[in-house]
């Protein structure tokens, strides 16, 4: 076995320009005392975040602020762009790369608006850490005050595979008390991406579980694919730093509803009836459903979906990928376009669906199966189309 002397130190480079700061001056208890992770911050004088090592990028944010590489020794390494700056909604961040995209050492990562963050985030500063308790030790900053991109900044010593297990492990698993979901129709579209909406806030990881399922609470595909029902129990998961936090802000919009009336679970019918259920014994005769009284005569057609054409393969993952972050861009434009429209004609029910259509273009569940599509030699349209279809 290998002692920790005889494996080889970890070197992160400065992903900035700036100041070196002590993480125990960051003005964020959270990351003061390391409850994210062990490392060090820069206060910025650079507008472009940069990879600090090799590395694979393993999660990113909707908001854009913040972003995790692995390393191929399987290191996580965790940057958090300014404070509060989760609150912006990606205002002013500018992400330059995909997950699950490979990088080196200087790659640009994430390109942000100085200006902007200074005069809307409580602070520029920005957190460079380790995120994995146990697996590495004897981190040390490289240089203090100035210093420029792409120099050393940490060094840490790994801990042998058989030592791991001794360290505790500072990310702790809360769950919520059980709770019922108070939605005339269980977590439908709307409330569903209100909830993801608020999930999306925190830093830590959620889920949603009911008795038999469990959902990234991020994500309004997975958690309408719950199938839950009014009055149904649900508890929140939350791994990682402000889990109770997190806990408390989910738990409060789901007693409040989640935007819908509440219903009254003593005296409401949970059982929701099929809209079909009235079968004639005719089998040519169809039993509609009423939308509006009223008579109307007219021909019966049969509506078909309607079907694309497009190639099923590519030999380019790079091209499909940005061919699939062009559309993307294009759509959001629009859907902002027709927001603002409705909700300035006064009709915010109308602006309420073309938000959720914004929610599932960022919809964490999809993006991630589109993306997997298309590394395993799928066109960008036919990974988007097959990501839906399931």
């Amino acid at each position: 076995m290998n002692s920790a002397s005889e494996l080889k130190p970890v070197t992160l480079v400065s992903p900035l320009c700036g100041v070196v700061v002590p993480l125990e001056l960051v003005p964020d208890a959270v990351f003061a005392e390391k409850m994210v992770g062990d490392g060090v911050a820069i206060d910025p004088t650079s507008q472009i975040l940069k990879a600090p090592c090799d590395g694979t990028v393993t999660r990113l944010y909707h908001t854009a602020h913040a972003i995790t590489l692995t390393t191929p020794e399987g290191l996580e390494v965790f940057m958090h762009i300014g404070l509060d700056t989760v609150m912006l909604k990606g205002e002013g961040f500018e992400l330059l790369v995909e997950e699950d995209q490979p990088v080196h050492a200087g790659m640009p990562l994430i390109q942000f608006d100085a200006d902007l963050l200074a005069q809307k985030a409580r602070s520029l500063i920005t957190m460079l850490l380790f995120t994995q308790p146990g697996r590495l030790t004897d981190i040390q900053e490289q240089q203090e005050g100035l210093i420029t991109t792409g120099e050393s900044l940490l060094t840490a010593q790994p801990v042998p595979p058989e030592h791991q297990q001794l360290q505790p492990n500072k990310q702790e698993t809360l769950c919520s008390d059980w709770v019922p979901l108070l939605n005339p129709s269980g977590l439908h579209a709307r409330p569903s991406a209100l909830l993801a909406n608020k999930a999306q806030k925190y830093e830590c990881e959620l889920f949603l579980r009911t008795a038999t399922k469990s959902a990234n609470a991020m994500s309004v595909v997975a958690l309408m694919g719950l199938n839950t029902r009014p009055g149904d129990l649900v508890q929140i998961e939350a791994t990682g730093a402000g889990a109770q936090q997190a806990i408390e802000g989910l738990l409060d919009v789901i007693r409040s509803g989640l935007g819908e009336e509440s219903i009254d679970l003593k005296s409401a019918t949970v059982s929701e009836p099929p809209l079909l259920m009235n079968v004639s014994s005719d089998p040519n005769t169809l039993l509609g459903v009423g939308a509006s009284p009223g008579s109307a005569i007219g021909q019966v057609v049969q509506l078909a979906d309607i079907s694309f054409e497009y190639p099923e393969n590519s030999s380019d993952p790079a091209q499909e990928h940005q061919e699939l972050k062009q559309a993307v861009a294009a759509v959001r434009h629009l859907l902002e376009h027709m927001v603002a429209n409705k909700i300035a004609e006064n009709k915010p029910e109308q602006a309420d669906i073309f938000q959720l259509h914004q929610q599932l273009l960022s919809d964490p569940e999809l993006k991630s199966r589109t993306r997997a599509l298309i590394n395993q030699g799928k066109s960008a349209p036919f990974a988007f189309s097959r990501a839906i279809s399931e």
